[in-house]
């Protein structure tokens, strides 16, 4: 048994390991490290609520999330668990306009129970601009919501609609008697939008 251990073997197992630690390294360059973001869209789908909500989590982290995960999180706005729905909601906030293949999906998600995550279901839906016309029943409706935040995204998501939100210049007028200063303001702007 120990005629194997010779140095002449030992330093061939030396350099075989070599051999391979490098071709490890070059194989790494080659195909690069692992894309979080991929991974991150990719267990928004798991069947795992745990490893939905972490994904969830992590991209609405990110600053500012990455725009492939778009149609990920857009899913997730149906997800059953509140949580994710909420944190799915602020990442397409922070994405902003290049977020705009979401209406359709945010436009569902406007009479989400959770006021946090209607909050930035409608900052989105500001933020998409014309997009946001799939949303405009209700946006309408979210004019008349308890919380100032919320009508003050849904009269700008109609202001950055523009024209063909005119349907919503009867709500708008009654905005500009709102209690709240910065929604009446940004009723006037979205008037004359129109």
């Amino acid at each position: 048994m120990r005629e194997w251990l010779t140095t002449r073997n030992l330093v061939f197992a030396c350099i075989f390991m070599g051999v391979l630690l490098v071709g490890a390294i070059w194989l790494v360059k080659l195909l690069g490290p692992p894309d979080p973001v991929a991974s991150l869209t990719a267990a928004l789908g798991s069947g795992d609520p745990r490893d939905r909500l972490r994904a969830a989590k992590e991209l609405a982290k990110m600053d500012p999330p990455p725009t492939e995960a778009v149609t990920a999180l857009a899913n997730a706005l149906a997800d059953p668990d509140e949580k994710i729905r909420y944190h799915a909601a602020k990442a397409l906030a922070k994405i902003g306009a290049p977020a705009k293949a979401a209406a359709p999906f945010l436009a569902n998600s406007l009479p989400e129970k959770d006021d946090k995550t209607r909050y930035f279901v409608v900052k989105a839906l500001a933020l998409v601009g014309a997009d946001a016309k799939v949303a405009l029943p209700g946006l309408i409706s979210a004019l008349q919501d308890p919380d100032p935040k919320i009508r003050y995204f849904a009269v700008k998501s109609l202001g950055a609609i523009g024209p063909e939100a005119r349907d919503a210049q009867p709500a708008l007028q009654k905005a500009l008697d709102d209690s709240d200063k910065e929604v009446r303001e940004a009723a006037q702007r979205a008037l004359r939008k129109m």
